[in-house]
């Protein structure tokens, strides 16, 4: 028995840890996420799996207990197959919880100013990661907070 977790949260917190701690620039698409509802009973507290879009690298990871309240989880990632001669160009997508919060933050600033921030740490020459969004997506996260924000919705109609 397991229940799984939310979908549009889980995978941009993993992911934006992932490429921070270990400045890979694979884009992982996740699959699947698992937690054991007893863990005794379980292999791992945490199961989850997930391919690279671009050099097809297979990412298996895992929790093994339950973090005590207030403690970090740890997690244990292992990348089968990475091509690091591969080309990788695509980006993740911006969705779930953290298109929310990317909306709410570029409300109050531009989206060369939020990019400009996000790369502080990285050195010049340094490939920029998956995670960092060209300027038309944040753009258009822009307008999707700001439209909600003003109540605005759009109708289809199909004839």
């Amino acid at each position: 028995m397991y229940t799984v977790l939310k979908q549009g949260v889980w995978t941009n917190i993993i992911n934006d840890w992932f490429i921070k701690s270990c400045s890979i620039s694979c884009n992982i698409i996740y699959k699947r996420c698992r937690v054991a509802n007893d863990v005794n009973k379980a292999k791992h507290f945490i199961d989850f799996s997930g391919k690279c879009k671009d050099c097809l690298a297979v990412v298996v990871g895992w929790a093994e207990k339950r973090p005590d309240e207030g403690k970090p989880l740890v997690v244990k990632i292992m990348i089968e197959g990475m091509d690091m001669l591969h080309e990788h160009t695509s980006k993740r997508p911006l969705n779930g919880a953290k298109r929310q919060e990317v909306g709410m933050q570029l409300s109050h600033d531009s989206a060369s100013n939020w990019r400009r921030q996000a790369v502080t740490s990285m050195t010049f020459g340094e490939k920029i990661p998956s995670n960092i969004y060209k300027n038309t997506v944040l753009w258009k996260c822009k307008q999707s907070e700001k439209d909600k924000i003003l109540g605005i919705t759009l109708i289809f109609n199909t004839v």
